[in-house]
């Protein structure tokens, strides 16, 4: 990932400006851009700008209804020389749902994933540190008692904002104005291949795309019929055979058979059967415009 955004940075080094927008207005020639280095006239423009996007379409008559959470993700100095893996523990084995992965040498980064995130009011990016300062602790406690080969004690906690759509765990909006296309989601680096196509497209040709329903890869299953997922409905588990075309990193497009509503299964699927009482809140799965 890292060695692809350098490549693309030196691909447009020429044409790159950093410099924050404050404004974007629509006007009959065009698109005006407010920049901290001045203003800027633009045929097309493409929003992808995180906590502030809201709040920048917003003039334009753009309502992104995001759900705004924070968590804390701490960085764990490893005691011994070792080729650190990416982790994925869900066992609750050791008493949390964690995930972590090198933050650079000799630093490894961990977060929770359940009872982790935040929620964080529209409009604010203020939480309680008390709050931030429990789920530090519960990081350091699964540290202290599932990974040896860190030290426990964090040398840095990075505080994380995201921006989901309602219902969703990993998944994206995309909404257009005559000449702006606004992107919103979360985890967008999944969706890479796809959402790199369909901005280029949309900014190019100017044409709206196309919304598909994409579940997470983990929620899929087959047998000798096809492809299936199960759906919770009225509190039970139910098969939705689904036609698919396509991936977009940890996701698939899905044609046929979920309408994009639907709240799908993604985990204890080995002893799920159709009918079985469900009580996990499952991802839904999101409307892609592509």
């Amino acid at each position: 990932m890292r060695d692809t955004v350098e490549t693309l940075c030196a691909w447009t080094e020429d044409s790159l400006v950093q410099a924050e927008v404050v404004g974007i207005r629509e006007q009959t020639d065009g698109v005006l851009l407010q920049t901290t280095a001045g203003f800027w006239h633009c045929q097309q423009v493409v929003v992808c700008a995180g906590l502030s996007t809201p709040a920048l379409v917003a003039p334009l008559g753009i309502d992104l209804p995001l759900r705004i959470t924070c968590h804390a993700r701490p960085t764990f100095r490893a005691v011994a020389e070792s080729r650190w893996p990416c982790l994925q523990d869900l066992s609750g084995h050791w008493g949390e749902h964690a995930y972590g992965s090198i933050a650079e040498p000799g630093l490894y980064a961990l977060g929770l994933r359940r009872r982790s995130e935040l929620p964080v009011k529209r409009g604010e990016q203020l939480t309680a540190d008390a709050d931030l300062r429990q789920l530090t602790a519960r990081t350091r406690e699964y540290v202290a008692r599932a990974l040896p080969g860190l030290d426990p004690d964090p040398v840095s906690v990075r505080i994380c904002f995201t921006t989901r759509i309602p219902g969703t765990h990993d998944g994206f909006w995309v909404r257009r104005s005559e000449r702006v296309t606004v992107i919103a989601g979360h985890n967008l680096f999944k969706f890479a291949p796809a959402l790199g196509q369909l901005l280029a497209k949309a900014v190019v040709e100017g044409g709206a795309p196309e919304e598909q329903v994409v579940v997470p890869q983990a929620a899929l299953l087959t047998d000798q019929l096809g492809v299936y997922v199960f759906v919770a409905e009225d509190g039970k588990a139910a098969i939705r055979r689904i036609k698919t075309a396509g991936s977009s990193g940890e996701n698939i497009v899905v044609t046929d058979g979920l309408c994009g509503g639907e709240q799908v299964i993604v985990e204890g699927l080995q002893a799920l059967r159709a009918g079985v009482a469900v009580r996990a809140a499952p991802a839904t799965p999101a409307l892609n415009q592509g």
